[in-house]
């Protein structure tokens, strides 16, 4: 069987092309061109702007010595103003400042030059994004005007250094949010920008807890019909996601107490992908069955392995699972 170009099946129809991205508004406090001199938030500065509202923080986002405190001070109240996401998407020009900050930092990522207090305050601004992405009234507009594609570049870096990997988790952290619901029209946003070798690639490169956040977003992509058929269009996009859970497996089955979190989120993507009706069809070939599904769950080693492992009743249950669908399919 050929892995390149072989297809598992009719191709669905092809998926709405997205419009060009926007041109970005003009800022008047900052220039595009000069990235903001990086300033650590002090006492004095936070201490100031302890009793400022929430539209002066927001007011305080477009002046560059202000910036992170203010960023901080907004993060710190999110969770006493359900309203944050709303008047930071609405207030003039925040969006754009933010954007030209996230930007400006796209060049010291290839001769990786990226500093730790770079990452930190980049960092900041993401999470600000995710006030947005979580929000139901703003996620939406937030895709509309395709903001998580500045973020991509943070996904695709190939850096497991520790500035770059709290960039990349940020970054999954909105995209995260974003998928923590069924839309379709959030999903077939992601699919059609590539969200699943930028999930692969985090995966691969990520720390164990970006790899969870990763392993959930694939998760939730592979729980609603778009993204399964998008996953088994083609051999290649197959392999792509089964090798790399295989790999992800071997090496947890390495760890004394692997992450309960990040297993889980595995075997759901195993139980996902053989549920699909592809998979399920007595034609599909036995090297396919077998290349989805690892030596160690076909013989019933993960399961000896998770025995012995602390608190893994729900681990316990999903295998159990997965062991019926396996055993379905194998007639």
């Amino acid at each position: 069987m050929k892995v390149e170009e072989q297809q598992m099946g009719t191709a669905p129809p092809p998926l709405p092309p997205l419009p060009p991205l926007p041109p970005l508004p003009p800022s008047p406090s900052m220039n595009p061109m000069l990235p903001d001199p990086i300033r650590i938030p002090n006492l004095d500065l936070m201490t100031g702007l302890e009793s400022a509202s929430i539209d002066q923080l927001i007011q305080f986002l477009s002046d560059p010595v202000y910036r992170v405190p203010a960023m901080t001070m907004l993060i710190k109240s999110h969770s006493r103003n359900e309203d944050l996401a709303m008047k930071l998407w609405e207030s003039q020009n925040t969006i754009s400042v933010l954007l030209l900050e996230v930007i400006n930092l796209f060049r010291k990522l290839e001769p990786q030059i990226l500093t730790a207090e770079e990452s930190d305050r980049v960092c900041l601004i993401i999470t600000l994004f995710q006030v947005i992405a979580s929000h139901p009234q703003t996620k939406r507009l937030f895709i509309q005007a395709h903001i998580p594609i500045y973020l991509y570049p943070f996904l695709s870096a190939k850096v497991r250094r520790r500035a770059y990997d709290n960039l990349r988790l940020a970054s999954l952290g909105v995209l995260g949010a974003l998928v923590k619901t069924d839309d379709d029209e959030i999903g077939y946003f992601l699919l059609e920008t590539e969200i699943f070798p930028l999930c692969l690639c985090s995966m691969e490169y990520g720390s164990s807890l970006s790899c969870t956040v990763a392993t959930f977003i694939l998760w939730r992509m592979l729980n609603q019909q778009p993204g399964l058929i998008y996953c088994l269009e083609t051999m290649e996009r197959f392999l792509a996601v089964t090798g790399i859970l295989e790999r992800m497996l071997i090496r947890l089955t390495t760890e004394p107490q692997p992450s309960m979190r990040l297993l889980k989120y595995i075997i759901g993507c195993y139980i996902s992908l053989a549920g699909s009706s592809k998979l399920r069809d007595p034609r599909t070939s036995k090297e396919v069955l077998g290349r989805c599904f690892p030596i160690c769950i076909r013989d019933g080693a993960f399961n000896s392995y998770i025995e012995k492992l602390e608190d893994s009743s729900v681990i316990r249950m999903l295998m159990q699972h997965l062991y019926e669908i396996v055993n379905r399919l194998r007639g």
